[in-house]
């Protein structure tokens, strides 16, 4: 059990408002950024109409698993991921290494989780099969399948 301890001069209706207010808005993780993302990247499509919507070098984020995206875009202190740097593909580019090449030097992590914690364990193992989810209910549908 937590101890929580309240100064006397709280005003209960400003705590309580404050939890409500930080509930109503859950914090930025890598995973709902790259929701996001994803998002962005297909109301960018729509709005270019037919035309090419994608930056010379830059890899559409709705094409690539969770696990791959720190191969083609940076997480930012601001919460976002960005692409990386043109120089990076170049770099790749004459090493040889391909799109689909995972002997990448970026890591990305993906957290062990027991599988007790049956949620998110299985949130998990959805993250290495579906590409470019643009929120949590896409996780539970595997194309093809």
């Amino acid at each position: 059990m937590q101890r929580v301890l309240w100064e006397d001069s709280d005003d209960p209706a400003v705590r309580e408002e404050g939890a409500r207010r930080a509930a109503a808005v859950p914090p930025e993780t890598t995973m709902t950024a790259w929701f996001k993302l994803s998002r962005e990247t297909q109301q960018r499509e729509r709005d270019a109409q037919g035309a090419d919507f994608l930056a010379r070098g830059e890899v559409d984020s709705r094409t690539l698993l969770y696990t791959q995206l720190a191969k083609h875009f940076i997480w930012t202190p601001a919460k976002t991921w960005q692409p990386r740097k043109k120089g990076e593909t170049q770099r790749r580019e004459r090493l040889g290494l391909g799109d689909d090449d995972m002997s990448s030097d970026k890591v990305a992590r993906v957290y062990a989780v027991s599988p007790t914690n049956r949620e998110a364990f299985y949130c998990r193992a959805l993250l290495a099969h579906v590409r470019g989810p643009t929120k949590h209910a896409d996780l539970r549908v595997v194309p093809g399948k």
